[in-house]
């Protein structure tokens, strides 16, 4: 259990966890009046993090259909 908490840690995917352990009710206030933090708050999420761009046009989402889905919870 340690090491998947340690490898999870130096991928960068606890950012997510940490804020919202922090302050979840900021997050949700950014959230609501700011649609530039709901863009940054969607992409650190693990999920969009692991996203690459032009790498592997098959696999990877295009940026407009990015925006479409961050448009979505706007």
């Amino acid at each position: 259990m340690f090491d998947a908490l340690i490898a999870y840690n130096k991928k960068g995917n606890s950012a997510y966890f940490v804020m919202m352990t922090a302050r979840p009710q900021t997050v949700g206030y950014g959230a609501a009046d700011s649609p530039a933090f709901l863009a940054a708050w969607m992409l650190v999420h693990p999920g969009f993090a692991q996203w690459t761009f032009g790498s592997d046009p098959q696999q990877s989402p295009r940026k407009d259909d990015v925006l479409d889905n961050i448009t979505l919870y706007g």
